[in-house]
């Protein structure tokens, strides 16, 4: 399965949503390292097969990290929120377990759609909706 390098893009080409293009690392040595800066990934060497999805959607789509969820923030479901995982200790070990990911660490832009909070845990502020602070997501199949 061919997936972005992009950090924080869970993007994946067994999608089938619009404006996807994935992109091998160009041979070109400037072009390449250009390309290296752009990422943020100290250390990281792309392998021969490493992709990178096109610019315009990569850099602005919020996807849910719950296992099977495809909540994206590019389907504009109306009421539909992504909300950060807890810094917390306490909190941030059952959000993980509720993603039924194994051996998985959530990075700073991972996300929970609001599908997978009770309705009793969403506080509606004018057009934001956030969480009480003790929140914590449940599994829901899509």
């Amino acid at each position: 399965m061919v997936t972005c390098s992009v950090p924080g893009c869970n993007s994946s080409k067994k999608e089938k949503t619009q404006n996807y293009t994935f992109h091998i690392f160009p041979q070109n040595e400037r072009v390449r390292q250009k390309w290296l800066n752009m990422l943020k990934r100290k250390d990281w060497v792309p392998r021969k097969y490493s992709k990178i999805l096109n610019r315009i959607v990569c850099e602005n789509m919020v996807r849910c990290s719950v296992l099977g969820c495809k909540s994206d923030s590019e389907r504009k479901v109306p009421d539909l929120s992504f909300h950060s995982f807890p810094t917390n200790n306490n909190l941030l070990t059952p959000w993980v377990e509720s993603t039924g990911r194994n051996n998985w660490t959530p990075k700073k832009s991972s996300k929970i759609c609001s599908k997978h909070f009770q309705k009793n845990m969403l506080i509606k502020k004018d057009k934001l909706t956030i969480l009480y602070p003790n929140a914590v997501p449940i599994r829901v199949s899509e």
